[in-house]
């Protein structure tokens, strides 16, 4: 899985680490310096990507994305 996280963008990263480190979406919104309300669209797309990593690498099946 740290395989996949290191192939994506700083950006994407950041706001999946601190999204599973327990930051609320303000906090991330004040750190990557977006609004909140892009907060939940932003980590939509950066699981999705995450997921797209995931089964480049081999650690998932198509029908979990």
């Amino acid at each position: 899985v740290r395989a996949a996280l290191d192939a994506l963008d700083d950006r994407t990263r950041t706001l999946l680490e601190m999204s599973t480190a327990g930051f609320s979406q303000r906090e991330i919104a004040q750190h990557v310096e977006v609004s909140v309300t892009s907060v939940s669209t932003l980590l939509a797309r950066a699981t999705r990507k995450l997921g797209a990593e995931l089964r480049e690498q081999g650690y998932c099946h198509e029908s979990y994305s």
